[in-house]
This record gives structure tokens, sequence and C-alpha cells, in this order.
């Protein structure tokens, strides 16, 4: 299942850029710039065999492979991200981050942009793909105002796409997530989530199954997950706004020994909140109503951990104590 999988989403994104990918529909490439890129992150070029380090300000294309490491055991913990800025009329941008979890590696597949006329909404794509050792593939978008047409950005795994067709509205963003990957049982499955703080709602189209085709609404505070079988089912989002932002402080020597603050920015007013070190839980609070919470960490043992939010799994920063 994997390499049908694989190789479908290659051809739907891939060779589409070349040979076209149906009747009406005209693609043409994607062009990104690295803006920031932290912990272990490295790139396999269009053509190319091998992967090598992503550098900061890099120009990335249609067909480049973006891979994140993760690595969270007794010796070594890293927590690797990127951010991007799609070049063109719109200041939509997006990030991908390895969250703290058992995964080791997640990976991002920069797409085609898909114009009219065509069965598929138009927009630039970046694409969900597994690839070599990565068993998952996660991706955000922050789509700014005034987007039309293939100035939106959108999600597309080998199942399903999603995008946003509405224009954002002046002074707002619209964030959404997507995760394509295999269940316990051995399933793939893809899921989308419009945040609750957006305004307008996503289009997601899934590309086989007995809603093959059509356009399915996915209002603001909804996930929608996509089965192996080509079903779906609609759910309501995490608390979160998909743009949070996490930071920790330099440590410090207190009574209780190393302190530090974990400050997440960007969240949804009024949530709980959980904070966590190498997956356990350390602290709670809430967002106050400017979208910011700290978590306190005290008594820390020398070395790198993993600091995460519950809620949020994007949300996700690495403390150092000496």
């Amino acid at each position: 299942m994997y390499k049908r999988n694989k190789e479908r989403g290659w051809a739907i994104r891939c060779l589409s850029a070349l040979i076209g990918i149906g009747p009406g529909i005209v693609s043409a490439d994607v062009t990104i710039t690295i803006l920031e890129t932290k912990g272990i992150v490295s790139v396999k070029k269009a053509g190319e065999r091998n992967y090598r380090r992503l550098a900061q300000g890099e120009t990335l294309s249609t067909c480049d492979t973006i891979k994140l490491l993760h690595s969270n055991d007794d010796e070594l913990s890293i927590v690797s991200s990127i951010k991007w800025v799609r070049e063109g009329d719109c200041p939509n941008k997006g990030k991908a981050v390895s969250t703290a979890d058992t995964e080791k590696t997640r990976t991002l597949h920069v797409g085609t942009d898909i114009g009219n006329p065509g069965p598929l909404p138009p927009g630039g794509y970046f694409d969900l793909l597994l690839d070599d050792d990565a068993k998952i593939s996660t991706a955000t978008i922050i789509e700014g105002q005034s987007c039309e047409g293939t100035g939106h950005c959108g999600l597309n795994s080998p199942m399903a796409l999603a995008v946003a067709i509405e224009p954002t509205p002046p002074e707002h963003e619209t964030v959404f997530s997507g995760e394509y990957g295999f269940n316990l049982e051995g399933q793939e499955y893809t899921h989308f989530i419009n945040y609750p703080p957006n305004s307008i709602p996503l289009v997601s189209v899934p590309y086989f199954g007995p809603f093959s085709g059509e356009h399915i609404l996915v209002p603001p505070g909804q996930m929608i997950t996509w089965h192996a079988s080509g079903v779906f089912e609609l759910s309501e989002a995490p608390p979160c706004t998909g743009a949070e932002d996490l930071k920790v402080t330099a440590c410090r020597q207190r009574a209780c020994g190393s302190t530090f603050k974990a400050k997440l920015s960007r969240a949804l007013p009024g949530s709980p909140v959980t904070f966590t070190r190498d997956g356990r839980v350390f602290d709670r609070a809430v967002v106050n109503d400017r979208g910011k919470a700290v978590g306190r960490f005290c008594g820390e043992t020398s070395g790198s951990h993993l600091i995460g939010v519950v809620e949020c799994e994007s949300a996700v920063a690495e403390s150092n104590c000496p």
C-alpha cells in the first residue's frame, strides 16, 4: 500500500508539472523561500538522489522534498522545524515541525500550482508524501488576506487535498494544517484541520472512494479525516490557532535548581493548555486575552529536553540547561 500511495502522490504532482494532471487542468511550479530552519532539516532537490542540509534563505520549487529529523531518546533530543514564504503576490507562509512523539522523521514535498479551468480547486499546493524512513507527513499553511485563485495555498496527500477558496478578510489570517500517514493498524489516513479562529471554510476533495471529486466543505473549528475506504468524518478541531509559537527562556539557578519558562504565543484566548517536558506533564496554564500563556519549569536536570503543549502539537521547543 505504501508503494502504491507513494507512486500515486509523485504522479499527481511531480509528473504533472511536466505533462499535466488531467483534462482541463493547468499546472505550474510553486516556489518558496526558507525563512528559518531549526534542528536537522535536509532537502533532496528534484532529480537528485541524496539529501543534504537545508540552509536558511534557500529557494525551493516543485518536486523538492524536505525531511525533518526528530529524536527523543536518553542521549539526544532534537526538534526540527522550518518556516517558509511562498513567492508571489499573496503573503502566504507555512511551517512544519517534527513534534515530540515517537516518529523519527517527517517530510514535506513542494507541489505544483494548479490553475483554472479544471475540476480541482486552484491554488499552490504542498504535498504530504512519505519518503524513505519517514512515517508521517505534516504541514501548516498561514494564508494572508485577499488571496484569490492560484494565490491560495493548499495541502495535498495521495488521498485528498484541502485549500481555502475564499479571500481571507483584511487584518486576519487563515491557518490550517494537514497530516498524512498510517495508523497502528497499517491503514492510511489524512486529516485537515480548519482552526477555530478562522472565518472562512476549507474545501477538501478526495481522489478515490464514494466521494471522489466532490468538494466537501470544512467549516472553521472542524477537522476532516479521510479513511482508506474513501469515506470521511468531520469532528471538532483541537483548541488551537495552528499558528502557535513556543519559546523557552535561558536556564537560571534558583532555590529549586535550574529553572526556565516556556512562553506560548498566538494561542486561542481562554484555552487551557498543558506544558510537557519530554512528553510528561509538567505545568498547566490558561491562555490570556492576548493569546499568551507561560509554563514554569523548575528542578531541571542538565542537558537537552523537548518542551511541548499537549493541546497544540506544532508548539514545540527545546530547552538546554547546563
